[in-house]
Order: C-alpha cells, then structure tokens, then sequence
C-alpha cells in the first residue's frame, strides 16, 4: 500500500494579513450597506406613500369632476388608464353599498395586485367611517394599497382602492445596485489587499532570507531599505546587527587564533628549555636565569587563563566581588613591586595628591577605599601592563592617586596614543590595536574586563588619547566610611 504524504499548508503572515483585512472589508462593508439599506427603504417608503397619497387624490377629484360633467363610463376609464400603468398598479371603484366593482383597471394575469374580498370590506368600513384616504402596506412590503371615498354632493358614494407595487420595483432595482456596487467594492479591495499583502510579505521574506543568511555566515546580505516605516527601520536594524555580528566574528577569529598563539609559544618555549635544562645543555651557572624565563611564561599563561575564565564568568553572570574597606595605596605599591621586573626600559612614578594638595613620592599617603581589592589589582596590572607595551623604551609612565570627592586613580603613558577609530573601539572584547606599531601579543578582552570590573564598583572608566602623545585611563573609587567597616 502507497502511503500519501501530507501535505501541511502554513498559515503565514501573508494569509493572516489578506484574511484579516478582507474579514475587515467585508464586515465593513457589509455593515455600511445594511444601515444605507435601512435608511433608504425607508426615505423611498415615505416617498412613495406621499406620492400614492397624491395619486389618490387627483383620481377622486377626477372622478367627481367626471360624475358632475356627466362623462361616459369609457371616457373616464380612458382618462384613469393614462396615469394608472396596468403593469405596476391597479384601480378598482366599488360601490359602498353593495361592495360591487363598478370600474376597473387591472392587469389579469397579476394576481399580486387583485384585492381581497375581506380586504375590500375593511377598506369600505373604515373610509365610511372616515371619509379619509387609507393606507395599507402588506408585510412583505411588495405592494402599498391606498383608499378614499368619492365625494358626490359631500356625501360618499364610491370607494376608490389603488394597489401600487412601485415601490417594491424601486426598490429592488435600488437592491440590485447595491449589490453589484457591493460586489465590485469587494473584488477591488480584494485586488488591492492582495497586492498590499503581497508587498509586505515580500519585504519580511527578504529580511527572513537576510537573517537567515546572516545565521549561515554570510554577513553581507541583500537588505532593502527603500521604505521609511517600521519595516525600513527593522531592515536598518538588522543591517546594523549584521555589521555588528561581523565585526564580532571576526574579532573571534582573531581571538582564536590570538589564543592558539599565546598558549603555543610559552609552551614550545617553556618546554624547549626544559629539556635544555634537563639533558644538561644549559651551563649550570645559567640555570637559574632559564628558569626565571620559564617561571616569567608560565605566570603569561596563568595571566592569559585568568582572564579567560574572568570573560566566561561575566558571560555567565557569575564574576564575584568582594568589597571591603582598603588602603588603595598600599595596594597600587603592591602592584607596582610585583611588576617591577617589567619596568627594566621604563620609569614608573607613582605619585599620590593627597587632600592637602601635596604631592608626595615613595611614601604615600594612606586613602582608605570600599571596593574589591583583588580586582582592583587586577585593573591596575592590566592599565600598567598596557601602558608598558605600548609605550617605547625610556618613556615614563605615570601612576597618580588622588583625593578628590572620590579616590581618582590616573594611570598615564607617553606611548604611541590611539586614533579616533581606536579610542571608539577600545573597549570592545576581542579588539586589538594596529600589531604592527606595537608589541602587544594580548587576546584583546583584558580592558573588556577592567570595565565591567570598574562598572561593577559604581562608577565609570574614562580614556583619553592622542595619536603619538600618549593615553590616559581614569577611574575613582568611594572612600571607606565607618560603616563599610
């Protein structure tokens, strides 16, 4: 047995836009018929009524005019023919005392408008009674019948019935249009939504392929931005996300391969002494200085991994702090002697400005802070780090703490500076600057980390830098009070 697959018919965005605006249009229009129905069956009623009434009228005036003329019976059925069409009315003349037919004008054939034998009594009761005209609208609406009494020397004498069905013909003729008008209102709104619909779900299949694209690796898709509304806007949005993803994977790839570097080369190094060491080929009055060298890599990698296992805890929202009351100036000279192995080709000056306005050397002031003390060592080792590496041989390297309504910490170099596009992007994990005008072999993500560190203390870090001159990074800290204690 053959099994037929099924077929699943989705119900996109296309459908449910067609399907809701034609549901819209429909009921609209619909509506708006119905209510202009309503309102013009009954003008046209009222209308036809008065005219019917009138009608009645001028044929009892006839007639009476013809009785007391003395016109023959032919002449006044002649007369009534002209204004009484057989088609869309009848006349019938009763006498009022016997109810006999005494003149009629009448098509045979339609029986809609032959009256009815206890219609014809209620009509001779009520105009005796009143000698007025009458008027009586079946329910169906098809036919108006109207009655009055003729007049002769002020008494009745004759019963005048006139059944029209002018208004029913009017009507539906008027219904007719509607109709049609309905119809060729329907079909154009449906052309047109289909062309709307069309257009709009034309524009989100594009931005779906672009970001489908933009999923597969292809950061550069066909995006239309003609438009200035929501969906031009969504368009800009996902160009712009589709140059920011491509700047990050990028960045990535660097990344990777900044990493695969960085973890090589200590490795090959550190093991290539090893062996050296180990086999006898290093002197053993040299022994001590290769182990520094394999000591001084293996804190690169363990630098290196910190800062791996710091971008994944911030990724992963897990970066502890531990803030407490601290002497940061203590802590900027403790950092500052364990990197004083680096500061071989440079001249760092640590000098703190303290409340009174002196600037001091060597033995700082003590300004007590609230902040983490290990991530701010974290922070100063990495701006010092850079500092080192993008300044040349010689150059100082300024470390300056001041009091100030915060604990402002300054740390300055007389490098090669950064350029406008640089100094944007300084921030971003992964970036670098330009190799080649520096020695800088990092992974790009330490100063992304310095920020969130320094954000996650309150406060905000600023650089500034000048192409050539130097760059600067500045941050403050809250001082202890007594109750951080």
């Amino acid at each position: 047995m053959i099994s037929v697959p099924k077929l699943k018919w989705k119900f996109g965005i296309f459908a449910k836009i067609l399907l809701t605006i034609l549901g819209f249009l429909i009921v609209s229009t619909l509506t708006l018929a119905l209510v202009f129905n309503w309102f013009f069956r009954g003008d046209l009623l009222n209308s036809h009524r008065d005219q019917d009434l009138r009608q009645l009228k001028d044929i009892t005036n006839y007639i009476e005019q013809a009785y007391v003329e003395g016109w023959s019976k032919n002449a006044v059925y002649a007369g009534l023919s002209l204004v009484v069409p057989k088609e869309m009315r009848s006349l019938y003349l009763f006498d009022r005392k016997t109810g006999k037919v005494i003149l009629r004008i009448a098509n045979e054939k339609q029986a809609d408008l032959q009256p009815d034998p206890n219609l014809i009594r209620e009509v001779i009761r009520d105009t005796e009674m009143t000698h007025s005209k009458y008027i009586i609208d079946k329910e169906d609406g098809k036919e108006m019948i109207t009655a009055g009494s003729v007049l002769i020397n002020g008494k009745p004498k004759w019963t005048v019935v006139v059944i029209s069905r002018a208004f029913q013909a009017d009507f539906s003729r008027f219904h007719s249009r509607m109709v049609l008008a309905v119809c060729v209102t329907l079909i154009v709104s449906f052309i047109f939504t289909l062309i709307l619909s069309r257009q709009l779900t034309r524009r989100v299949k594009q931005l779906t392929e672009a970001t489908q694209a933009i999923a597969r690796g292809n950061f550069k898709p066909f995006i239309p931005l003609k438009s200035k509304d929501e969906l031009g806007e969504l368009a800009s949005t996902v160009q712009q996300m589709a140059h920011d993803l491509e700047g990050v994977d990028r960045m990535r790839k660097d990344f990777i391969a900044n990493v695969s570097h960085d973890l090589r080369s200590p490795l090959t190094s550190m093991n290539g002494y090893m062996e050296a060491i180990l086999d006898g080929t290093v002197p053993e009055q040299r022994m001590k200085h290769y182990l520094r060298i394999v000591k001084d890599l293996n804190t690169r990698l363990i630098r290196l991994v910190n800062d791996l296992l710091d971008m994944s805890k911030i990724d992963n929202g897990q970066l502890e702090m531990q803030f407490r009351p601290f002497n940061v100036t203590e802590t900027i000279r403790k950092v500052l002697a364990s990197m004083e192995p680096q500061f071989v080709n440079h001249q760092v000056i640590f000098r703190v400005y303290p409340k009174l306005g002196l600037v001091s050397e060597g033995e700082a002031e003590d300004i007590e802070v609230y902040g983490d003390p290990d991530r701010i060592k974290q922070v100063l080792t990495n701006l010092i780090q850079n500092a080192i590496e993008f300044s040349p041989d010689g150059k100082p390297i300024l470390v300056d703490l001041i009091a100030s309504d915060q604990a402002v910490i300054i740390v300055k170099d007389y490098g090669i500076g950064m350029e406008k596009e640089q100094l944007e992007r300084v921030w971003d994990r992964f970036y670098k600057a330009d190799q080649a005008r520096t020695r800088r072999n990092g992974t790009g993500i330490g100063l992304s980390i310095v920020k969130t560190i320094i954000e996650r203390h309150g406060t905000t870090i600023q650089v500034e830098s000048e192409l050539g001159e130097g760059t600067q990074f500045t941050f403050a800290l809250p001082y202890a009070s007594h109750s951080d204690s």
